[in-house]
Formats: C-alpha cells, structure tokens, sequence
C-alpha cells in the first residue's frame, strides 16, 4: 500500500485525514510537528506524498515545504498543503513553496480523494519511458521543484539555469529531446535565444515549447507564439494543470515524430530499390543533373561507374531467383562500402548498377574501380566454386559535356569490358 505522511496538530483533523486516505488504501503516519516530520523523513523514505498545515507549533508549514523541496534527496516526496488559510497570497505561497496542491480544510471531505485520483490518472498517462525533457530556470529552488514535479512523473529531465549552458550542452551532445520548458525571465536575460536555438535547428525544430511566466500580457504571449511556443504556464502553478498540458505536449510531439516516421519512410520507398536498399534510377537521374550543374559551376571533375554482374543469368538459371536475389544484396552491400558515403550508389536495372564520385578525378576513379572489383571477387559463394565477378565500365566529366554523353560513354566501355573477358575495368 502506498505511504501518506500527515504533519498536522489537530487530533480531530488527523482523524479526519484518516478516514479520507483509508478509503483510498494509504497506510497514513501521523505526526504534529515540523522537528518530528523531518525526524521521520531522515530515516523513512517510503513516504511518496505529505500533507502540510500552515501553521504548525514550531514553525511555518511552507518553510518546511521549501526546505523539503530544496533537498534532492527528497524529489521523491510531493507535498499537498492543507490548511484553514482562505486567502490567495497562502495559496500562491504554497505553490511557490513547492506544493502540488493547495486544498482547504473545509474542502478535504469532497476535493481530497478526487485530486488525488485524478493526479495519479493523469501521472500514469505522461509516463512515457525515456522521454527526455529539456527546463531552463534561473531560480535554484524553482528549478529543483519543477524537476522533482517532472520525475515524480516518470519523465528524465536535464536542467540548466542560464541560455549559455543549454545550447552548449545540445550542440555537444545532441540528445533527442521530447519537450522543453522555459522560464521566460531569466538573471539579467530572457529565454528567447534558447527557443530561437531550438526553432533553428533541425534536430529540435519540432519540439514543443511550454513557456513557464508571471506575465499574463496577451500582446507578451504572441511574441512569443510567433517565435515558436507552443503554451504557457502562469506562475505559480497548479500541478495537476501543469501535468496536463505536459500530457498534452508530448502527445503532440509523439504524433508529431510518427508522422514524420511515416513521411520518411515514404520518401525512402520513393528513392531507393526494394531488393537492394540502393537508390533507385530515377533518384540517380535527379541527383545526377544536379551535380552536373554544380560541377559546372565550380569547375570540378566528377566520375562515373557502371558495373554489371557477370554471368548473372546463368546464376538465376542455374540456381534460382532466391539465389539471385542474395547475390545482388551481396553485390549491393559490396558497393555501399567500397565507396564515400558522399557517392551515390543506384541500382540502375536487373543486374546492373550505377555510381556518381562526386568531385573525383578519372585517376582516383580508377582506383575505386578497382577497390569495387576485389571486394565482389570476395563475396563468399556456398552454391559454386566460381567466385561472383563483374565487369565496369567508367568515364569523367571531362571527357564530354553532357552528362547523359558521360553516362552513354561508360556504358559502352561496360559492354567493351564485357566482351574483352568480363571482371575488368574499361575506362579508354
């Protein structure tokens, strides 16, 4: 059974809390003063929630809350504030104190187990695994409260108290981040530079912004919704709205990264060839205009590979389509790491394959050439005693000005590979 604390004096009232946390199945332990809460505390830390009065014997109840709130070892521990005190400036202490909850003693026989309900509903619905959250607050003590209040939800949080440390931590790191919170008004500044960091940058241009501020300016808040928040939280907060727009904010982005999924893996589908997982011919003949133009333009010298498997019908003939299909993804495979990762490698059709070197003389062609051929010769073959060979064919930009001429050019000096003995390079 979950663990309740109870640090109130009045004996009618601890009978009273009593009977509200037994019919929600918490064990409660009672105590009447703020020397004996932190007593027990020190040696018990079954407790995950407390109530507080205000007023106590020895002290205030919202010091203790700040005092509590203030000690890492105690981010475990939320705290609800319940007390006689009827007027806005104890309620906005409390939260200010680093309470969840503010509930008057008249209210507890018909607030109490609801909020408490509807706290835990809303939790269990926002623990989302590994879910990474970025907070920037200046404050020390608000920092420490927003965090805690974020990791009692299950949510990892990183936290930073200036611009500076946040970016410096995101350009070196670059973690996936699934939401952010600012305090807008930081020492001497103001967050606008970490959001504009965030909206600039690809990695975190879709995460979504909550904006933590005291202002309830409305022309403020579209300043900032222009700039790239995406909610605000007034200052001081009530926890169960906080955690619900958390909820709904990471709702969003996790729709959000699904539909992005979703739209790369059409685009993926769109590009590249379903067996061997290459570009596809018609990704080649796009990319290939485009890098024409650009070597035109500054003058470089780019290269082109056509390679054609040998003997490939006889492989399928012999042995299979199955056997086939394996020896293009071997063949494939073969190709993707001989070259750049800046090469683009196509499968151009059956059994033949298509390779733009970008910025690489015909000399330096030719040694990839080469490099292409030994590794098919050592693709390892379990259904014959031939090794898998091909044959290459290979022009510069430099020798035509044209790229569908070079594209031609290197087609032909294929077949006259091809017909001069196969598993060689042509490239006069």
């Amino acid at each position: 059974m979950p663990e309740v604390l109870v640090v109130e004096d009045s004996k009618f009232f601890q009978k009273v809390l009593e009977n509200e946390f037994r019919e929600l199945e918490y064990n409660v332990t009672f105590v009447s003063s703020i020397n004996e809460a932190k007593n027990i505390l020190s040696v018990n830390k079954k407790f995950h929630l407390a109530t507080v009065d205000i007023e106590l014997p020895d002290g205030s109840g919202l010091d203790f809350c700040r005092e509590v709130k203030s000690n890492p070892a105690f981010n475990y521990l939320q705290l609800l504030v319940i007390t006689s005190s009827n007027d806005e400036d104890s309620r906005e202490k409390a939260f200010e104190s680093g309470a969840i909850a503010f509930i008057k003693k008249d209210e507890v026989p018909h607030r109490l187990k609801s909020y408490i309900k509807n706290i835990h509903s809303i939790i269990s619905n926002i623990s989302y695994s590994n879910n990474l959250v970025i907070l920037l607050e200046d404050n020390d003590f608000q920092r420490k409260y927003i965090k805690s209040t974020l990791e009692f939800a299950g949510l990892k949080v990183i936290d930073f108290s200036n611009n500076e440390s946040l970016i410096e931590y995101l350009e070196n790191n670059k973690p996936i981040v699934d939401l952010a919170i600012f305090n807008y008004f930081l020492d001497g500044q103001n967050c606008l530079k970490s959001i504009l960091y965030l909206k600039e940058t690809k990695l975190y241009e879709q995460v979504p912004i909550i904006m933590l501020t005291v202002s309830n300016d409305l022309s403020h808040k579209y300043e900032l919704f222009m700039i790239g928040a995406t909610d605000f939280i007034l200052k001081p907060f009530d926890t169960g709205d906080f955690y619900l727009r958390i909820r709904n904010q990471l709702k969003t982005k996790y729709l959000i990264d699904m539909l992005d999924a979703k739209n790369k893996l059409l685009t993926i589908s769109s590009i590249t060839d379903d067996l061997t997982k290459l570009y596809n011919r018609r990704f080649f003949w796009e990319t290939i205009e485009k890098e024409h133009k650009r070597h035109s333009r500054i003058n470089s010298e780019y290269s082109i590979i056509m390679l054609d498997i040998d003997h490939f019908k006889k492989i399928n003939d012999n042995f299979g389509h199955g056997t086939g299909d394996l020896v293009l993804t071997d063949v494939a495979f073969s190709l993707k790491n001989a070259v750049r990762n800046t090469d683009i490698v196509a499968r151009y059709g059956g059994e033949e394959f298509i390779i733009l070197l970008p910025d690489t003389k015909k000399d330096n062609a030719i040694v990839v050439a080469n490099k292409i051929l030994n590794s098919i010769r050592e693709i390892p073959v379990n259904f014959r005693t031939e090794p898998i060979t091909a044959s290459i064919g290979l022009a510069s930009s430099r020798e035509e000005n044209n790229y569908e001429k070079i594209i031609s050019l290197a087609d032909e000096r294929l077949y006259k590979a091809k017909n001069n003995g196969r598993n060689r390079i042509e490239y006069d």
